[in-house]
């Protein structure tokens, strides 16, 4: 009986009144108090950049070593995914068609990614390496066999993986959902989303679906000419953390790859995005995932990217609260960036209901943020975290590729910091009446 009546206090709402009597805490952080940027050095080779970074990686050797291919044609791109799964197969194996593929202690996973560029976005296929340094010559062998030896697959090994990833044209991977109702919701906000939905979204996931015997020329002849692409043109970064002596021999074996044709033209995408506002997928039963996301950009605010990510902070909370705990769901949260606040629920029992509670959330967050003001600096630091998230190599060198591509400097950090002390709870509290007033209507597209 007193936990009934514990848990009901607690879900008791307080009132606009009391909260505004709420005494505003002074901010306790300074200048001091907030992270720099990752220390990285850079180095230009004509096979190359290297950039290195300072983190701790106890004597292991990490290794990215990554391609820029955002000069690929568009429809390239949704084959894209598919090459990755070819090389990590071959990774797998003792041959790669024809070319022995070292055997030894390490670890190399394939990647693609879409990253902000002084220019626009970067489209990067990234080949992640880890080992002991005893091991790394023979690891880095493996990456340059894998990425820089033109890539040979058959009809019958691009329809032996197909079949093995396949999904049906009516549905999406139920350990995919949450990912695909977040890439749909935020396709048509920003060039970053579009493309990001292109690389890992249902285009590139119903190309499985596609490939048969008519279709399988067509994917061996585009893999082909992407691995041309990669071996002669695309420009090259790598990213190193480990001991100064594996340093050493990878730079080495940097300088010895033989230099590329550097395009300098850019494709760029038509990309049809939509007015500013919310759009929304959901993946439909048995198990429902739904996706929303609203564009802040057309909120005019000089503190735009500190208040969204102090924003995201609290409305994460809310969610995991509201949709996991109370609503069943087996996964819900948020995520901002790039001045889109998206929302997801996973595995959803009542997606619909979920939908309003995030609207109603969004309507009623000057209530939300001030019943949570004693957590501010909490927040903010929080905030900071995942702006700038170095607790493991992998994370740093994912971090020092992103901060290289978008031209991040040290000024423009402490500008972040300074904006995120100089907005204050009164500025979010000003923002967050604004976003409440905004006409947000979500669209549900099937």
């Amino acid at each position: 009986m007193q936990a009934r009546k514990q848990a009901e206090y607690l879900d008791t709402p307080i009132s606009d009144e009391a909260l505004s009597k709420l005494p505003v805490p002074e901010p306790a952080l300074v200048m001091e108090d907030l992270p720099g940027l990752l220390a990285v050095n850079e180095k230009v080779l004509d096979s190359g950049t290297m950039l290195v970074t300072e983190a701790d990686t106890s004597g292991i050797c990490y290794a990215d070593l990554c391609f820029d291919l955002t000069h690929l044609p568009v429809k390239w791109l949704r084959y894209l995914a598919f090459y990755a799964d070819c090389l990590e197969k071959c990774i797998g194996s003792k041959k790669q068609n024809g070319f022995q593929l070292p055997v030894s202690s390490y670890q190399i996973s394939v990647t693609t990614d879409v990253l902000t560029a002084l220019n626009g976005c970067a489209v990067i296929l990234k080949l992640s390496g880890c080992c002991l340094e005893k091991d790394l010559d023979v690891m880095l062998s493996a990456m340059q066999i894998l990425a820089l030896q033109p890539l040979r697959i058959d009809t019958g090994e691009i329809l032996s993986l197909a079949g093995s990833k396949r999904i049906e044209r009516n549905g999406v991977p139920d350990y995919l959902g949450n990912e695909q109702a977040m890439l749909m919701a935020k396709a048509e906000l920003s060039e970053k989303s579009f493309l990001e939905n292109i690389l890992k979204g249902l285009p590139s996931l119903l190309l499985l679906s596609e490939i048969s015997e008519c279709l399988a020329d067509k994917t061996e002849q585009t893999i082909s000419s992407i691995a041309s692409h990669i071996v002669s043109y695309a420009p090259r970064i790598l990213v190193w953390s480990g001991p100064d002596s594996g340093y050493s021999k990878t730079l080495k074996w940097l300088e010895k790859l033989p230099a590329n044709h550097l395009l300098q033209c850019t494709v760029k995408p038509s990309i049809p995005l939509s007015s500013p506002g919310m759009t929304g997928f959901e993946t439909g039963n048995p198990t429902s995932s739904l996706g929303l996301a609203i564009n802040l950009h057309s909120e005019k605010n000089a503190h735009l990217t500190a208040l969204g990510s102090i924003l995201n902070e609290v409305f994460d909370e809310v969610v995991i609260k509201e949709l996991m705990l109370k609503g069943g769901a087996y996964a819900a949260g948020s995520f901002f960036s790039e001045g889109i606040l998206s929302f997801y629920s996973y595995r959803d029992p009542a997606p619909e209901k979920s939908i309003s509670v995030i609207t109603d959330s969004l309507s009623n967050c000057t209530h939300i943020v001030r019943s949570r003001i004693s957590s501010f600096d909490d927040y903010i630091l929080s905030a900071l975290k995942n702006a700038n998230p170095v607790c493991h190599p992998q994370r740093a060198n994912r971090t020092a590729l992103k901060n290289h591509l978008s031209g991040k400097t040290q000024e423009s950090v402490e500008q972040l910091n300074c904006s995120l002390l100089n907005a204050g709870i009164d500025s979010l509290l000003e923002f967050c009446h604004t976003l409440s007033r905004s006409d947000i209507k979500p669209g549900i597209p099937l």
